[in-house]
């Protein structure tokens, strides 16, 4: 059996990658009480690894298991790397980051993509990209914020009183293992 050799060629990269909740246009339209939700469920993983003295084991276990799946071996302190490196953020978090401000309107959120598509076009992974403003929104994040119930719910926090199944605690309850990231969450629109 030949004996191969790999070498790596790393490059420190100084952007940051920024992760992405995406959903198709037209799937967005027609069913937007879905994408909410779903989003919802999504921040209710974050808030759930956010919270490391609580849930840490869980949090391992489930990373174990899921590279795992992917046939990867990582070991604890790689995942706590992981863990340590990758920034996630709350609701209001997100929702501060992508305010547009100035002119023209702009958010922090639209500077990091910015960068790294610069980092991308240069590298020519890309041939071009198009504006932030033309695919990123905030509107399903203020959505879940103005229904108290999907706030609470994507907060981590008890949204209250039962709901019916189709409600958006009773359809998500569960989700978890499905939707934790560990990246946090913006919408991409195309």
């Amino acid at each position: 059996m030949p004996h191969f050799r790999i070498n790596f060629v790393c490059k420190q990269v100084y952007a940051t990658v920024t992760g992405g909740f995406m959903v198709r246009d037209e799937f967005a339209q027609e069913k937007p009480e879905v994408v909410t939700k779903t989003m919802a469920a999504w921040l209710r993983g974050i808030e759930f690894v956010k919270d490391r003295d609580t849930n840490e084991e869980a949090i391992f276990r489930y990373m174990e298991e899921f590279y795992a799946e992917q046939g990867v071996t990582l070991s604890r302190d790689a995942m706590e790397e992981d863990m340590r490196l990758i920034k996630l953020y709350s609701l209001d978090e997100q929702i501060a980051l992508m305010e547009r401000k100035s002119d023209p309107p702009s958010s922090q959120f639209d500077f990091w993509t910015i960068d790294i598509s610069e980092f991308m076009l240069k590298n020519g992974v890309l041939a071009s990209y198009p504006a932030p403003v033309d695919y990123i929104t905030d509107e399903f994040f203020l959505d879940i914020k103005d229904d108290p119930q999907l706030a609470a719910y994507g907060r981590g926090q008890d949204p209250g009183p039962s709901q019916p199944a189709d409600s958006a605690t009773g359809m998500l309850k569960g989700f978890f293992p499905l939707l934790l990231c560990f990246v946090w969450a913006m919408v991409y629109r195309w």
